[in-house]
């Protein structure tokens, strides 16, 4: 959980970067186009996406659903992101807080990155996503 929500709010704040920078050269036409985000190598992230929403909503009920939803739509909203969280970043989590052969646990398998990562450092691993087709990805990664 603690890595999506990391990753949640590093892709928010690059995605609000990009935003302001687009505002500053008046090209607010294209701020809700994933393009022009892309093109930045960065994420679109629609409004439940972004960290602020989730913020705004913390003290709901559904706020756990909120948070689990935001990663499919940034996967849905942009074209297929290749290992969302860079491995090295990955390594920062794993190897400091867990020991050989301790368990792994990541709620938002993704792309498989944490899953890949825990095999290079002989790390159990056991993961969830709402997504079918991120749990069958991280299967056969």
């Amino acid at each position: 959980m603690v890595l999506g929500l990391i990753f949640l709010k590093f892709a928010s704040d690059k995605f609000e970067e990009r935003r302001q920078f687009m505002i500053e050269k008046s090209q607010e036409p294209y701020l809700e186009m994933p393009d022009f985000y892309g093109m930045a190598n960065l994420f679109y992230l629609n409004e439940e996406s972004r960290w602020s929403y989730i913020i705004k909503n913390s003290e709901q009920n559904n706020v756990a659903l909120k948070i689990d939803t935001a990663p499919h739509n940034i996967e849905k909203n942009n074209q297929a992101p290749k290992g969302t969280l860079p491995e090295k970043l990955t390594e920062v989590f794993i190897e400091p807080f867990t020991a050989e052969n301790e368990l792994v646990m990541d709620l938002f398998v993704g792309n498989g990155t944490v899953a890949s990562v825990h095999k290079q450092k002989n790390r159990k691993f056991s993961g969830c996503d709402i997504s079918q087709a991120a749990i069958e990805r991280t299967q056969k990664g």
